[in-house]
């Protein structure tokens, strides 16, 4: 079997190849008597009302022969049972095609549903195998105004038969729309209203009308599976899988995401060969084998598998392969290959299997950098799991610097720090804060590339160990975690790790008066604060940002880390672990600590 085409992020059909007979009466106003040229032929012909007996189709050389199937099998110009019988029984092969009036495609999707209906129904009453495809009859030399209608005419045939089942007769035009369109798996193209011009991807060629008494009409299958049914059929492969559908464009049209955004996905496939599909069939990258993908995310098996089966898929059952298409840190155009796996036997693309090619699973992905997006700088607080101690009632006051790297600037008042969960209001809010869900925004606006720094106070309520997780939004337009518009960092990335004593209880954690950022000795990590990515769970760091630790008023400063007892810092350079570790770590460098008077305490 043969995959034609691309589908794009999708699989193409594992089926075979069909043909298409012409209309009954002058054939649609085709020039009977012309001819093309056969390239690789396997012999064939068609016909509607005629009725030309097996032996004399044998006779004249044909393999195999296109018949009609239109919703009166009592017209006389549908294929019978019993004339499918007669002719496998000489040794030819049989294709279907489903035409009418010839311009029903015309009339869009609705009309295609209907059509599929009816013709899956016939077909499967004269014996066609339900893997087979049927070819539908463009009969007229179709346009560009005919487009988009008769795009959506496949598009509901399509959704009868799936994919893998659907094709189309016509001209040059119609089958090079179609097939760019992702709409076909097979095409039978004439000669007739094509000037001269041969689509490769058809896999057969109606060459000359008018053949034997105007009776037949002359095909040539170009391909060795071109959809046909009988004696002289492809056997089926023990690994082959058949698109049944997915959840993201075909390559065609690109799939739009941000900077770190997270797409839930699948690939949903039938499985048409002998052997029934385990643990061990797996999609897998490709162009070349197990190529580790940019897109990889933690649901993936590893980064050159994105799913696998559970369980067992039999042959005739279909299975849906679901992944995450997780966008790199990099903006630009990307183009991933999949296919499947039997691990440890074959790919379901070698040669004695039946696809689909390694080129024919194709997602298009365009990475754009999002409107609001965050990376981490610096901050006052230490890093989790050191804790912030604080005494009850006790405000402590710092900041956290962030470089805005989206397209937006950041305007005062709007750009907003935010306590997490969203919208709720934070035990720790301090009269300082805009509002018990708000935290703080920026002094000026933060123009694309430069950064800026938020201040954040906390005053503990109540005895506890909490963490304080953070988030930015940019008031009443979108969450800097939410794409598209927000490409991070994630809710939580952000976070104080805060032990709340009771009065009178020592915090053993030294006062400084010192309100400036300083990067501290870690402990010995031999890491500074400053540099690390902010967008999410995963984001690695900014090179431009790495081991900088930064002084107010002097971006980009690299002084030498000094010691402080309770406080902790990181830095993250080029080839540096991922942010993971810090978006639970939280925030870091010294704090100025405001103390309430209290009772009993000098």
């Amino acid at each position: 079997m043969t995959f034609p085409h691309r589908l794009g992020v999708v699989a193409a059909s594992v089926l075979g190849l069909g043909l298409i007979a012409c209309s009954d009466t002058n054939r649609g106003g085709e020039q009977l008597g012309a001819s093309s040229a056969a390239i690789s032929p396997i012999p064939g012909c068609d016909y509607s009302f005629a009725r030309p007996t097996p032996a004399s189709l044998v006779s004249l050389g044909y393999k195999f022969a296109a018949r009609y199937l239109s919703g009166d099998p009592g017209s006389g110009k549908d294929l019978t049972a019993a004339e499918a019988n007669s002719l496998t029984a000489a040794g030819l092969d049989i294709v279907l095609v489903w035409e009418t009036s010839g311009t029903d495609a015309t009339s869009g999707y609705n009309q295609g549903v209907s059509d599929a209906t009816a013709a899956k129904s016939e077909a499967a009453s004269v014996g066609q195998p339900s893997t087979r495809p049927i070819y539908f009859a463009i009969d007229f030399d179709a346009s560009s105004a005919d487009a988009s209608s008769i795009n959506a005419y496949f598009q509901g045939v399509a959704s009868v038969l799936g994919l893998s089942r659907t094709g189309v007769y016509g001209g040059y035009y119609i089958v090079d729309e179609l097939f760019n369109a992702g709409l076909i798996t097979f095409a039978w193209q004439t000669y007739a209203w094509s000037g001269g011009a041969w689509d490769s991807r058809a896999q057969v060629r109606q060459t000359q009308n008018g053949v034997d008494n105007d009776e037949l009409d002359d095909d040539e299958g170009i391909v060795s599976d071109f959809g046909q049914w009988g004696p002289n059929a492809p056997t089926t492969p023990e690994y082959a899988a058949a698109f049944v559908s997915q959840s993201f464009p075909l390559a065609t049209t690109a799939l739009q995401m941000v900077e770190g955004q997270t797409i839930a996905s699948y690939i949903e496939l039938k499985n048409v060969g002998t052997k029934t599909w385990d643990s061990n069939t797996r999609i897998g990258t490709t162009q070349p084998h197990d190529r580790s993908s940019v897109f990889a995310d933690s649901s993936w098996l590893a980064p050159n598998r994105p799913a696998g089966v559970t369980g067992t898929v039999p042959p005739g059952s279909t299975y849906r392969f679901t992944f995450n298409f997780h966008a790199p840190e990099t903006a630009g155009t990307f183009h991933e290959f999949f296919g499947v796996v039997e691990e440890g036997v074959t790919w379901f693309s070698a040669p004695d299997q039946g696809g689909p090619p390694d080129d024919d699973l194709e997602a298009q992905i365009v990475v754009s950098v999002p409107e609001y997006q965050a990376t981490f700088v610096s901050q006052t607080y230490p890093l989790a799991p050191t804790a912030l101690t604080m005494h009850i009632g006790e405000t402590s006051e710092g900041s956290i610097t962030l470089t805005n790297t989206g397209t937006k600037p950041w305007v005062a008042g709007t750009t907003k720090l935010a306590p997490i969960p969203r919208d709720t209001a934070s035990p720790f809010a301090s009269p300082s804060w805009l509002s018990p869900t708000r935290v703080s925004s920026v002094a000026a606006d933060v123009q694309p590339g430069a950064r800026g720094t938020f201040p954040l106070s906390l005053t503990a309520s109540k005895v506890g160990d909490f963490e304080v997780e953070l988030g930015l939004v940019e008031e009443a337009v979108a969450w800097f975690a939410d794409a598209p518009l927000g490409g991070g960092p994630a809710d939580g990335f952000l976070r104080v790790h805060v032990t709340v004593v009771a009065d009178g209880a020592d915090s053993g954690v030294a006062e400084s008066s010192d309100s400036g950022s300083q990067p501290v000795d870690d402990g010995g990590s031999g890491m500074l604060v400053d540099g690390g990515r902010g967008k999410d769970l995963d984001a690695g760091p900014s090179a431009g940002d790495a081991g900088a630790a930064e002084e107010p008023g002097a971006p980009g400063a690299k002084p030498t880390p000094v010691a402080s007892s309770g406080g902790c810092s990181m830095a993250a350079g080029a080839g540096s672990p991922s942010m993971a570790p810090i978006a639970l770590l939280g925030l870091c460098l010294g704090t100025r600590r405001r103390r309430t008077k209290r009772p009993g305490r000098r």
